[in-house]
């Protein structure tokens, strides 16, 4: 992983106008007669001086308390950082040099020609350059430990005139310590192992920089280990909704079996896991798994099969019908309550139009998880069809009876013990139709309008009453039956 630290570098246009901002201030320090070099003398007790003036900033910003050094005569920079000379004596131009102390000695000198009589201006504009640093060489994490070859871009100057000097780069590791210290690239031999290699510069104001890279200097003693792809078998297709099992083995000849946690699976752009045995899904086509193992050394063992992923075949969704019961019986004048659903494998629930109600009678009944109608008399087959995205259908189906009111079946009959009626007593229907009731004051009961087929009747009796609770009967289209009983 790569770290810098880079401080901000100032805006060229700021600084300019900074600087130019700097150098009125300084002309305005000078006697009024400094508006006019070609005019009088420049000081009461020096008709014929001659000034230098100027300003020092740091990208654009005035710095004071500089100490600036012309001829042996230092000036100290003000705290708009300007400084001023005034050169006595001069009636001819003349060259000469000016240097500039800490925190700026570093600066080559500034050396032109001073004009006699006249306001020279001379600023030191210095502009941050860095420091930044970014490591070019080597190239990748595994390297050979020999000639190892360390460059890197960098910048650390604060320069105001001339060209800013190379900076020199300084190389430490973390297994071998320092490296080198160059503005060139550096040429070393590595002690095998993981480096933390760092590449450091600081310009002269002791503002710094770094960037990281990790390396791996193999041994070229050390063989890596054997790696083997167990799982799954080199050309093995699959589809789309499995859920793939990777597994591998590496044996290396130093380390023995070398640990799950040194596996490194991967697939271009999908996969990249640390692990052993992994888990995954694939989307469709053919894709190359390949097996990285690393032993304590850091030597590689590698291994690598091709499996064709497919796309799943799509599966029906599956259809329920919760109402009405199988068997159930209804007369015409009653509406019907039909109540269903679906789930499919890819689409999950289904709703809607994808559900459609049918009658082996009346045909098409209507769409939705549920509905209400009355229906003909007859037998229906009732089918709920569910259909998914892709087109497929599943299906479910119920028998029901419809009857004209009036011409169902009955069943009857009373529930008593010493020839007294039982009131009360809970009666459940169960069968070819479902249904509950409650004898009346006399003990009896009765259910109507029934369809022909089998029943049976349960009654839930007084603890300890002498009665039997279940019995059964079959009855046909219109017929009454009578099923007492009797304790």
């Amino acid at each position: 992983m790569r770290r810098t630290n880079s401080p901000p570098r100032s805006h060229l246009l700021r600084a300019r106008r900074l600087a130019q901002w700097a150098t009125v201030l300084a002309i305005g320090a000078c006697q009024e007669e400094c508006d006019n070099p070609s005019g009088p003398p420049r000081t009461p007790d020096d008709p014929e001086g001659t000034e230098i003036v100027g300003v020092v900033s740091l990208d654009g910003v005035p710095v004071p308390d500089v100490v600036v050094t012309h001829r042996g005569e230092e000036r100290t920079t003000r705290s708009n950082g300007t400084y001023r000379y005034v050169v006595p004596g001069v009636t001819e131009s003349f060259d000469t040099c000016i240097t500039i102390g800490p925190p700026f000695a570093h600066s080559e000198p500034w050396c032109g020609s001073i004009r006699a009589r006249r306001l020279n201006v001379v600023d030191w504009r210095f502009e941050r350059d860095g420091p930044r640093v970014d490591i070019r060489e080597p190239f990748g994490s595994r390297i050979e430990p020999t000639g190892v070859r360390f460059s890197a871009s960098a910048a650390a100057s604060i320069e105001a005139h001339g060209t800013p000097p190379a900076p020199i780069v300084r190389w430490t590791s973390s297994l071998d310590g320092h490296l080198g210290s160059s503005e060139s690239p550096i040429v070393v031999d590595l002690t095998p192992g993981l480096h933390f290699v760092t590449a450091h510069v600081a310009n002269p104001l002791g503002e710094a920089a770094a960037d990281v890279e990790d390396y791996w200097a193999r041994d070229p003693n050390n063989v890596g280990p054997t790696v083997t792809i167990t799982d799954p078998a080199d050309a093995s297709v699959f589809e789309t909704t499995d859920t793939i099992i990777f597994r591998g083995t590496a044996i290396d000849p130093d380390d023995g079996a070398v640990p799950d946690s040194a596996f490194e699976w991967s697939i271009a752009e999908l996969l990249d896991r640390l692990g052993n045995p992994i888990t995954a899904t694939l989307p469709e086509g053919d894709h190359r798994v390949d097996l990285r193992v690393r032993d304590s050394g850091y030597e590689p063992g590698y291994a690598s099969v091709w499996i064709t992923v497919q796309s799943a075949a799509n599966a029906p969704p599956i259809a329920e019908i919760t109402s009405p019961p199988d068997g159930s019986t209804f007369t015409t004048n009653e509406f019907v309550f039909f109540v269903g659903s679906a789930t499919d494998p890819e689409d999950g629930a289904l709703t809607g139009p994808s559900l459609s109600w049918t009658s082996s009678v009346e045909g098409p009944l209507g769409n939705g998880g549920s509905l209400t109608r009355p229906l003909v008399a007859g037998q229906h087959t009732i089918t709920l069809t569910a259909m998914d995205s892709e087109g497929a259908t599943g299906e479910t189906s119920v028998l029901i009876d419809v009857i004209p009111p009036g011409t169902g079946a009955t069943i009857q009959g009373t529930v008593t013990v010493g020839g007294d009626g039982l009131p009360g007593i809970p009666v459940v229907l169960s069968g070819a139709a479902s249904d509950t009731t409650s004898t009346n004051f006399g003990g009896g009961y009765s259910f109507t309008d029934l369809g022909p087929g089998e029943y049976t009747i349960t009654i839930t009796p007084p603890p300890g009453a002498p009665l039997p609770t279940t019995q059964s009967v079959t009855v046909a289209a219109g017929q009454t039956v009578t099923v007492n009983f009797v304790g």
